[in-house]
């Protein structure tokens, strides 16, 4: 799942930004970082030469993590 990412840098640069915004209460930050995500996963999205079904199953898990690592955040943030 994270292999394909390699060859796109700025998912691992956005979701950087998210995690450090979100961490340093920077909304700017969140927010600039959430843009990228989205254009990136975007232009990933439709420049892998793949099939349909492949892409489906990596947006699926992508999504899976994205929502796994907002319940993280939230439950370490609620701690603190």
């Amino acid at each position: 799942c994270i292999a394909p990412m390699i060859k796109a840098p700025g998912i691992i640069t956005a979701l950087l930004l998210i995690c450090c915004g979100f961490y340093a209460g920077q909304k700017i930050t969140w927010a600039i970082g959430m843009l990228l995500l989205i254009f990136h996963c975007i232009a990933f999205y439709y420049l892998m030469e793949t099939t349909l079904l492949t892409k489906s199953i990596l947006m699926m898990v992508s999504g899976a993590l994205l929502i796994g690592g907002a319940i993280m955040f939230h439950f370490l943030n609620k701690r603190s």
